[in-house]
């Protein structure tokens, strides 16, 4: 997204972190997404919210939640492999200075896009739906929406880092079935009008991968932790 009128104002190498007035009141923690509803109810955390809202609209016309109860167990499970792996090791590719641990970090990510990967169904699959997104699905669900974020930010390593940080699809079948994929989530305009601008990010993302960003995030991964593993009190940002 571009800097508001307010971010500018603030004149702040960190813009991108700006932290509103109202959001600081319904979640002194400072962190995105916080969703406050018409009551008054705080929500946070990103696969929360998701849930929370497909809840609040009952599915709408494509629920983001699986039909079945055990399904919706095992997206959610999913869903927290993806954002402790693929999601996480982002930042460990970016923030790490030491380019071993940034190999190990990519290599991680790999592995966990293989993974995600068996989820995606071939043409030949005939037992099972044949959408594009995971699961077969027709439409995204909650797994799709927690990995693609991050999914659609990897292209940033072949900027800071170099070509062998690019997810090749021609390394393996899996990952030529998840470029499909990012190529099937990156066709949605619903997807692609909540994508920020790239040039802007890429800009901002410079601070991590030069290990000078300060945030939550980036000073947990700089302490040897991994980037959901930061401390609300100890990795907060005071100025």
């Amino acid at each position: 997204r571009a800097k508001t009128k307010e971010e500018i104002a603030t004149k702040h190498e960190n813009w991108y972190h700006f932290k509103h007035a109202d959001l600081m009141k319904h979640n002194p923690l400072g962190m995105v997404p916080t969703i406050v509803d018409s009551s008054k109810n705080v929500i946070t955390e990103s696969i929360t919210a998701i849930e929370y809202v497909d809840e609040l609209v009952n599915g709408g016309d494509n629920s983001i939640m699986a039909n079945e109860a055990h399904e919706r167990a095992s997206e959610r499970v999913w869903a927290g492999v993806m954002a402790k792996t693929a999601c996480s090791k982002y930042y460990g590719v970016l923030v790490r200075q030491t380019e071993s641990e940034q190999l190990e970090a990519f290599g991680e990510i790999e592995l966990a896009l293989e993974k995600f990967a068996t989820m995606l169904w071939d043409d030949d699959d005939s037992n099972k739906m044949n959408g594009p997104f995971f699961n077969g699905r027709e439409h995204p669900g909650l797994v799709d929406l927690t990995l693609f974020p991050w999914a659609w930010r990897f292209p940033v390593f072949e900027t800071y880092r170099d070509e062998r940080f690019k997810i090749d699809p021609n390394k393996s079948n899996g990952l030529l079935k998840y470029t499909n994929w990012l190529a099937a989530m990156c066709a949605r305009e619903d997807i692609t009008r909540t994508l920020p601008i790239w040039d802007e990010y890429l800009d901002h993302i410079g601070r991590y991968a030069d290990g000078s960003a300060r945030s939550k995030v980036a000073n947990a991964v700089r302490d040897g932790r991994e980037a959901h593993q930061y401390d609300d009190e100890k990795d907060d940002v005071k100025d």
